[in-house]
């Protein structure tokens, strides 16, 4: 994503499909996705603060062939509110990119 207040909704990605937020894109909301295997990473040469991600779930890939992303959801300057992570070896990482902010959600 590359353009400001842009909203993704009620997709699911699968084969380790993921979605990158670019730095001009501030103040994004993803909201009712699903990623097998995949990530959200809102650091790709800088980062892109207030990103909200709400309702979205990050499970193992669909099947064995599938490509695996490690981390969930990262790099901090985000708030993540009912997110699901499970059967993945990382969950929520803060880092450089500013505060984190994680309600109502759960990570195994």
């Amino acid at each position: 994503m590359t353009q400001p207040n842009t909203v993704i909704q009620d997709v699911r990605l699968t084969i380790g499909a993921s979605i990158y937020v670019m730095p001009t894109a501030t103040n994004t909301t993803i909201r009712r996705v699903e990623l097998q295997g995949g990530l959200i990473s809102n650091q790709n040469g800088g980062c892109a603060p207030g990103l909200r991600v709400e309702q979205t779930s990050f499970v193992a890939p669909d099947h064995a062939g599938a490509n695996f992303q490690e981390g969930a959801l990262s790099y901090g300057g985000y708030t993540a509110d009912r997110v699901k992570i499970t059967g993945r070896s990382e969950g929520f990482r803060a880092s450089s990119c500013g505060p984190v902010t994680i309600t109502n959600s759960f990570a195994k």
